[in-house]
């Protein structure tokens, strides 16, 4: 092999390198692009939900339900019956800026998804 041959075969492996660091920045790229969406989705989510006062991250379980969901459904399993109020109260304990709106609302859409109930004013688990 002339040293001819030998500098074209190097020239073309270089031009595969760098089509492959190409791809790869583009990667790179596209990676850094979904993380800032989720971080704007997670602030997003935050600002409806509350952020965890204990710095974990507000996630959404594979069923659908938030944190929050989960939250309740261990308090009436805990406790029992549970005011709305009752309900915010312990729930401001763990969470920053979650509304009584937002538990509200919470609760609602949990009774229209039978995982729990209103009684005599107090909600229950099912």
């Amino acid at each position: 092999m002339t040293n001819a041959d030998l500098l074209t075969e190097v020239d073309v492996q270089l031009q595969g390198i760098e089509a492959e660091i190409g791809r790869l920045t583009q990667l790179l790229a596209d990676a850094e692009a979904k993380r800032t969406d989720l971080q704007a989705t997670k602030r997003v989510l935050g600002q409806i939900y509350g952020t965890p006062k204990n710095g974990t991250d507000l996630t959404l379980k594979n069923d659908g339900t938030t944190t929050i969901s989960a939250e309740i459904k261990h308090l009436l399993n805990k406790r029992g019956p549970q005011t709305k109020a009752e309900v915010h109260e312990y729930l401001e304990k763990s969470r920053d800026n979650i509304s009584l709106t937002t538990v509200s609302t919470t609760l609602s859409r949990m009774k229209q998804k039978g995982e729990v109930d209103n009684r005599d004013g107090k909600w229950i688990a099912i």
